[in-house]
């Protein structure tokens, strides 16, 4: 199944393993411009047509658990932290990393471009205090990125 993914979303079997570790290497590392045109590739694939935020959910959390659920990271969908749900919670095995994403829905172009969905995501996280349940597992580096799509399009910050 995860083969089949990767060819849909790369296209090329022979490129699938290096974009596979590059696209780890650039969420581990923070490289949130890699990681954001990464994505933007693999949207392309899909009909901008399905724009719900349950579609680009289920969207986000097949991408990330295709290159992260292994013995190193474990990943969640909508599980409970602090006052509400992030929409994906990674968990290094190890403890030294842990990643919060929340998605957002851009209306529009102009909404998408000024990052608003951006904003009020981060304000969501921060509000609902997201990252309590990665720091009752004592992960000691805990980072905060959100996601707004529109159409065949994200921001991630």
């Amino acid at each position: 199944m995860l083969k089949i993914v990767q060819n849909v979303i790369f296209n090329e079997e022979s490129n699938i393993t290096s974009r596979f570790l590059e696209f780890r290497r650039s969420l581990v590392s923070n490289n949130i411009e890699k990681v954001e045109s990464i994505m933007n590739e693999a949207l392309m694939t899909m009909s901008y047509y399905d724009e719900t935020e349950n579609f680009y959910h289920g969207f986000a959390f097949g991408f990330y658990s295709s290159f992260l659920s292994n013995r190193t990271y474990e990943i969640d969908s909508n599980i409970e932290s602090g006052q509400g749900r992030p929409d994906i919670l990674i968990e290094k095995k190890d403890r030294s990393l842990g990643i919060i994403l929340e998605f957002k829905i851009a209306k529009d172009e102009v909404e998408f471009e000024n990052e608003k969905q951006n904003i009020k995501a981060n304000n969501q996280i921060e509000e609902k205090e997201y990252d309590t349940r990665l720091k009752a597992h004592n992960i000691k580096e805990i980072r905060k990125y959100t996601i707004t799509f529109y159409k065949k399009k994200c921001i991630v910050r």
